[in-house]
């Protein structure tokens, strides 16, 4: 029973059951990462504030597309920019959490269900990802949207708190490999839609 459900999801993600559930688990996950923020946010300028909260924000954008899917007005361009940043900073949270890992930190229940929580943003990403169908101009935007994002990351010094400090060099050069990957993946998803009408 669950595998059928989770292949029907796999196949039909879109269907309004999928997008109700999913917008309850998201709607909360995301408010809950922004109370995970809170101090960075009070210690940092408030126009930077938009580049701080990476994750949450990601999956804010995720839920408002889920929310647009509902009644039928979701853009692709909104999409793939929600896709691709729940699909970057989930594994960027886990990328992160593992290297605590293993490099020595302990692992406790808030961390474990962090880790857990953005491999969900990940596979939800895409496996709504791989359904869309977009210009392919949207892809290089969407790819000149990651790299801002990790300039003001690691050259603004606007990057999420890391539990270790020594990753900092390994973080970034995941972080751009991840942008990079991403952003071809996009341009060449959008490569045999170049002539979409409308959209």
């Amino acid at each position: 029973m669950v595998l059928k459900v989770w292949l029907d999801f796999y196949q039909n993600p879109t269907k309004p059951i999928y997008l109700k559930l999913l917008l309850v688990i998201n709607l909360p996950g995301s408010l809950a990462g922004f109370l995970w923020y809170k101090y960075h946010l009070s210690v940092t300028p408030w126009y930077y504030w938009p580049f701080v909260p990476d994750s949450p924000l990601s999956s804010s954008l995720f839920t408002l597309v889920l929310f647009l899917l509902l009644i039928n007005r979701a853009h692709p361009l909104i999409q793939l920019v929600a896709y691709t940043a729940v699909v970057k900073y989930g594994l960027w949270a886990i990328f992160v959490l593992s290297g605590q890992w293993l490099t020595g930190g302990d692992i406790n229940g808030i961390e474990a269900a962090l880790w857990l929580s953005h491999l969900g943003m990940a596979v939800e990403g895409m496996i709504f990802w791989r359904q869309l169908v977009y210009r392919q101009v949207y892809g290089v935007i969407t790819w000149v949207w990651m790299y801002f994002n990790d300039f003001m990351d690691y050259y603004v010094g606007l990057h999420p708190y890391l539990p270790n400090y020594d990753q900092w060099l390994m973080v970034m050069i995941f972080t751009l490999m991840l942008s990079t990957l991403l952003g071809f993946a996009a341009k060449a998803r959008g490569q045999k839609v170049t002539r979409l009408q409308g959209y």
